[in-house]
């Protein structure tokens, strides 16, 4: 059944091909964007040792904060994507948070700037510095693809000031605009290095992370996704499912929950508790019959 916070009932066919998304939400414009000059990230001179299931070197991620002109890292480095969920979490709510040795104080300056959000990466596993970037410009392509897909601007990618390890994917803030679309954004970033041009759609592209060992466990977030019908429901609808109140997307009781609403846990409750989905935040969000 169709969740939707009115009470009256209409098509969910129609209802998504009406419903337009004003030109400028709370999360500011979607006019595109080409920057072409290194941007210049103070990076933080120690990062903490995080309690995640994932160890060893490999990919890691971490949100720059903007604050008075001046771009900085915002937290430590994560290989687990949930981690991002907090962030957000903890700037939509405008209050510091600590879960499993991360910290972040929204104090650092600003995640959702003017309609962006920029994503500093690295990868402690890949030691050449040219692998690493042709694998972010796959990684940006396959990014390309799904937005074209789902009606966002397109990302761009940007080196590092001063650094051949970091690069910054500045991309549109609809990324954010709920723990599910942060959690497919980071599953893009993480699983991108295997894109290729022969993959005409995305879902070509994730088909083919099924039974492969993939870092971080993507193809099995990914799986969980497809066999749902979630995934692909989001990628044919867009960031319209999920509404316009970005507020209420992180209306979660504590932030335990929200750290783990990503799109496995999304997929799970489809097919085994619904009834979960009567409440925030799902219940304002739309999902397939």
């Amino acid at each position: 059944m169709v969740r939707k916070t009115s009470t009256k009932r209409v098509p969910l066919k129609t209802r998504l091909s009406t419903e337009k998304t004003p030109l400028k939400t709370r999360l500011g414009s979607r006019k595109s964007y080409t920057p072409s000059s290194p941007l210049r990230v103070e990076l933080l001179a120690r990062n903490a040792s995080l309690s995640e299931i994932y160890s060893g070197k490999m990919w890691q991620c971490a949100f720059v904060a903007e604050k008075g002109g001046k771009y900085v890292q915002a937290h430590s480095f994560a290989r687990c994507k949930d981690f991002l969920n907090d962030i957000v979490y903890a700037e939509i709510n405008n209050k510091p948070i600590e879960i499993y040795s991360l910290t972040f104080d929204p104090k650092v300056g600003k995640i959702l700037q003017s309609g962006k959000i920029r994503m500093l990466v690295r990868n402690e596993a890949t030691t050449d510095s040219k692998v690493f970037e042709e694998n972010n410009k796959k990684t940006l392509s396959l990014l390309h693809i799904v937005e074209a897909e789902m009606g966002l601007s397109k990302s761009v990618l940007r080196k590092v000031a001063d650094s051949d390890k970091h690069f910054v994917f500045e991309s549109d803030a609809n990324w954010a605009h709920s723990t599910v679309m942060l959690s497919l954004y980071s599953i893009i970033l993480r699983a991108g290095k295997n894109f290729d041009p022969k993959f005409k759609t995305p879902l070509a592209f994730f088909e083919s992370l099924k039974g492969k060992a993939g870092e971080g466990h993507d193809e099995q977030y990914v799986k969980a996704g497809l066999e749902s019908g979630y995934l692909k429901f989001i990628l044919e609808k867009g960031r319209r499912v999920f509404g316009d109140n970005i507020k209420n997307n992180f209306s979660f009781g504590n932030l335990s929950e929200a750290h783990n609403a990503g799109l496995q846990t999304l997929s799970y409750l489809l097919k085994n508790n619904r009834d979960r989905l009567k409440q925030a935040p799902y219940k304002s969000w739309i999902f397939p019959e």
